[in-house]
């Protein structure tokens, strides 16, 4: 079993917002682009970012998901247009950080092992409106592979970051682009280990977070 290092250490602050700028790396993914300036608590995260020079880190998938979904002309297309806008503004105000390859497959399997390598160095956090990526990752902490406790919010339209409790089915859950959809799941988890594993390991030898 593998800790943190105790010198790592730090206290919980009770405002959210400060403990997630001070003492974690914040990841958002295309579904969280798309509602962040929509949530009061969201974008005092964005301005205390701003403040302390931090940064958001954006997986390269999740751009290229929005980018994709600009060529749906359905419902949903109002609201990629905005995740596009979104990310727009968090780049000119110096708080987001693109990461990723051109062959990272899908977002879940890109963060689930990203996640994995890192969460013994850094405490980390996820804002996602995706309720199978939340499960994804959520499932990181109760597997015996030590490292800190990862958190993972949603917006709220009470305009807060809420705790996602994936036990609750009936929590929100969609996509903008299709990128991961319902119809996908099973095929998702029956994928080959083998195929799953290279994956993975491609990911991580693409991807740096310092």
């Amino acid at each position: 079993m593998c800790f943190p290092d105790n010198s790592k250490v730090v206290t919980v602050k009770a405002n959210i917002i400060e403990d997630l700028t001070d003492n974690y790396k914040v990841f958002l993914d295309d579904t969280a682009l798309c509602e962040i300036y929509d949530n009061n608590q969201g974008v005092s995260l964005i301005d205390n970012m701003y403040s302390s020079g931090k940064h958001f880190i954006i997986p390269l998938r999740a751009v290229d998901s929005l980018q994709n979904g600009l060529l749906d002309m359905s419902s949903a297309s109002y609201k990629i247009r905005k995740g596009i806008i979104n990310l727009q503004m968090l780049q000119n105000r110096g708080v987001s950080e693109i990461r990723g390859e051109k062959g990272d497959i899908n977002i879940i399997t890109t963060l689930v092992s990203v996640f994995v390598k890192f969460k013994f160095v850094y405490r980390l956090a996820l804002i996602t409106q995706n309720r199978k990526l939340a499960k994804s990752i959520l499932n990181l902490n109760n597997a015996e592979i030590g490292g800190f406790q990862i958190l993972v919010f949603y917006l709220s339209t009470d305009g807060t970051l809420h705790k996602w409790d994936i036990s609750d089915d009936n929590s929100l859950y969609y996509e903008v682009s299709g990128d991961y959809t319902d119809s996908d799941e099973n095929e998702y988890d029956n994928n080959n280990e083998q195929a799953e594993e290279n994956s993975r390991l491609s990911i991580l030898q693409e991807w740096e977070i310092i």
